[in-house]
């Protein structure tokens, strides 16, 4: 065994917000230790060549989604890092070959879904916008303490927004 070295903070797990967490604490002063079981440290937001020659975002996209005020306290943009849009938003092979790609521009997006189901374009506006609008509500929560259930059913007002929360919730 190695020497004993005492730590304010341990972290277990070296992915996105492990990491995010330890350079949180370490920059208010603590001395903090990052272990992770896996041979490298990003977690969902690696990219790993699982086929030689091909390689492939084990969920990369989910730095897209972290609030840019992170990335500003951090300094990372100091850093050189560069968050890069994804277009196509998502790709799903199925096994009897087909394909469904989910594009930015919406009328591409709803035309790609129409091989599917036309059913399902058609309604695809109204989907996208209650995504976005119970987006919108849930991004007051995202840098700050957990929310009780009540504090979030409270912040979806109005008809609309109270079954947009029961649709997530249920």
């Amino acid at each position: 065994m190695g020497e004993r070295r005492d730590f304010d903070a341990v972290i277990v797990g070296a992915g996105h917000n492990g990491l995010v967490a330890a350079c949180y604490l370490a920059g208010a002063g603590l001395n903090v230790c990052v272990v992770e079981r896996y041979h490298e440290v990003g977690g969902a937001a690696i990219t790993e060549e699982l086929i030689p020659g091909f390689k492939v975002s084990t969920g990369s996209y989910v730095l897209s989604l972290a609030p840019r005020q992170i990335f500003d306290e951090l300094g990372a943009w100091e850093e050189g890092i560069e968050l890069i849009d994804r277009d196509p938003r998502f790709f799903a092979p199925f096994p009897d070959g087909r394909s469904l790609t989910f594009w930015t521009d919406l009328d591409r997006c709803k035309a790609e879904i129409a091989r599917f189901s036309p059913k399902d374009a058609a309604n695809y506006d109204h989907y996208d916008a209650f995504v976005e609008r119970a987006a919108k509500v849930m991004d007051q929560f995202i840098l700050r303490r957990a929310p009780s259930w009540a504090e979030v059913a409270g912040a979806f007002s109005g008809p609309d927004e109270a079954l947009m929360f029961q649709k997530f919730y249920l």
